[in-house]
């Protein structure tokens, strides 16, 4: 697994890059919370609800650089947040 230290702005560049490339995908950023695109092409996160699996897009946020210290998300170590950049788990989303 990779520990190269990404940057909060190449973490969010990425999954907007991997999303683009990816209709209809949410991209799983580990601790439940998935990237999702909005109608403008910007970046948002969501909530996965851990029983369903479903994504829950009522609690819709924008993701907070004061949440990503020294190459990693809080609450996740370097190598997965690397993972989450360099090797994306896509999951199916549908809009409607």
């Amino acid at each position: 697994m990779s520990s190269k230290r990404f940057t909060f702005q190449e973490a969010m560049t990425a999954y907007r890059e991997h999303l683009l490339r990816n209709p209809g995908k949410a991209l799983d950023t580990g601790s439940g919370i998935v990237a999702l695109l909005d109608y403008t092409g910007d970046v948002y996160g969501a909530v996965v609800d851990g029983r369903s699996g479903q994504i829950d897009r009522g609690c819709a946020f924008d993701f907070d650089e004061q949440c990503f210290h020294e190459g990693h998300w809080d609450g996740q170590t370097i190598e997965e947040t690397a993972a989450s950049v360099e090797a994306p788990r896509l999951l199916d989303f549908a809009f409607f």
